[in-house]
């Protein structure tokens, strides 16, 4: 009796395991892009893996849990660095509304606010069917630059 018990539960076991599927890596290689984050943290990952796009962020809303929202799109028509302009152009020149993107699964909105004089943004991401919204933390133009991979460095100006 104590053999079939330990059959049936092994089997039992091997039934559930077997809906498990270990992922194959070399399907998916994400190259990041960019990271930022406070103390060390990255809260904001910008990855690429061939035409698709990964934005990875810290949702905010939750101080004692590290919840993180993923938001992928294809970069088709050049909508990376796309993104990467309207997010520079409405740093520079505060937008009056935010930029609301639509995506195959919701909504990416980026949310501009001033700031001690600076403007700042983040992502606001509204899942269809869902109520509540993923934020990522604010970004200031040096952050949305190291996340987008580019250059921070400033020009010296000349000395007449």
């Amino acid at each position: 009796m104590k053999k079939v018990f330990v059959f049936l539960l092994l089997m039992s076991s091997l039934a559930s395991f077997g809906q498990i599927k270990v992922a194959d890596k070399t399907t998916e290689s994400w190259k990041t892009i960019g990271s930022v984050g406070a103390m060390g943290s990255a809260n904001t990952i910008l990855e690429r893996s061939g035409d698709l796009i990964k934005l990875t962020f810290r949702d905010i809303r939750f101080t004692q849990l590290k919840v993180y929202e993923e938001v992928t799109f294809k970069d088709v028509d050049n909508a990376f660095e796309n993104l990467y302009s309207v997010i520079m152009d409405a740093l520079e020149n505060m937008p009056e509304e935010n930029i609301t993107l639509k995506l195959p699964d919701g909504d990416l909105v980026l949310r501009f606010e001033k700031s001690f004089g600076k403007v700042n943004m983040n992502f606001v991401y509204f899942v269809s069917g869902v109520q509540e919204p993923a934020m990522s933390e604010y970004l200031t133009e040096k952050k949305v630059n190291k996340l987008f991979g580019k250059s921070t460095k400033k020009k010296k100006k000349k000395k007449k």
